[in-house]
């Protein structure tokens, strides 16, 4: 999760972060435009663009398969080798809030998503783990 937001932070930071309204708007795939749209913007040799759900829109789907070094992801899939490996990250403006809102969510949640490592559930049993043991040099330590 930290890895997360440093990588985007830092992709920030480089200008390296676009977001877009969305990416219907785009010509069906036409690989020579998002080519030259890249070459224009300075993204660079490598982009990658996040979109919000796994059902991409058909004409950036295209417009990627045709060129080797643009990838499409979705949220959900994203993780900080993608970030990092790419010189470009572009958000669309609905897969931005989708990854803030899961960001902001698991930074500030209060208890643990896995039962088994809850500390009140098994709080009971750890402070009465010494209770048998007897040892008049070695006092149990909890």
């Amino acid at each position: 999760l930290e890895g997360l937001c440093v990588a985007v932070t830092v992709k920030h930071a480089q200008n390296d972060l676009v977001i877009v309204d969305d990416f219907e708007s785009l010509p069906k795939g036409d690989a020579q435009f998002m080519h030259d749209l890249a070459d224009i913007r300075n993204w660079g040799y490598s982009v990658l663009f996040v979109h919000d759900s796994s059902e991409v829109p058909e004409n950036l789907a295209q417009a990627c398969e045709q060129i080797p070094s643009f990838n499409v992801m979705p949220v959900y899939g994203l993780n900080c080798f993608s970030l990092i490996k790419h010189d470009t990250v572009v958000f669309s403006l609905p897969a931005l809030n989708l990854f803030q809102s899961r960001i902001l969510y698991h930074k500030n949640r209060a208890t643990s998503l896995q039962r088994k490592y809850r500390y009140a559930d098994y709080k009971r049993t750890i402070l009465c783990e010494a209770e048998k043991e007897v040892d008049p040099i070695h006092v149990p330590f909890i």
